[in-house]
């Protein structure tokens, strides 16, 4: 990387709410005859061992869970990286909206 570089660490994004939305929408491959929609589309990927989304979009509730649990963690892990660790030839940015972290940490305790 040049010197001078700028690196922007993000968290990740609450993807909780993913199965929620989409759980009643029609996937795009079954769109036009209306027969697929979101779960039936990763159940199916997850069968196949191959979903891209194996987490957020699992018919399994713990499962979605303890993915949000995790991609908490590595934001935190993120944020943490980009206050404590400056490196000399580029500038490392925060873009975490820590108060939805918490917020987000706050909804999990409620529901355990």
């Amino acid at each position: 990387m040049p010197a001078n570089s700028t690196v922007i660490l993000t968290g990740h994004a609450d993807g909780s709410v993913t199965h929620e939305i989409l759980g009643n929408r029609f996937h795009p491959i079954g769109e036009f005859r209306q027969n697929v929609k979101y779960p039936a589309f990763y159940n199916y990927l997850e069968c196949l061992e191959i979903s891209p989304c194996n987490g957020w979009m699992s018919g399994n509730a713990t499962l979605r869970n303890v993915t949000t649990e995790h991609a908490i963690k590595l934001s935190i892990v993120a944020e943490n990286v980009g206050k404590e660790r400056q490196v000399a030839l580029f500038e490392v940015l925060n873009n975490i909206c820590s108060s939805k972290i918490a917020e987000t940490e706050i909804c999990l305790n409620l529901i355990k």
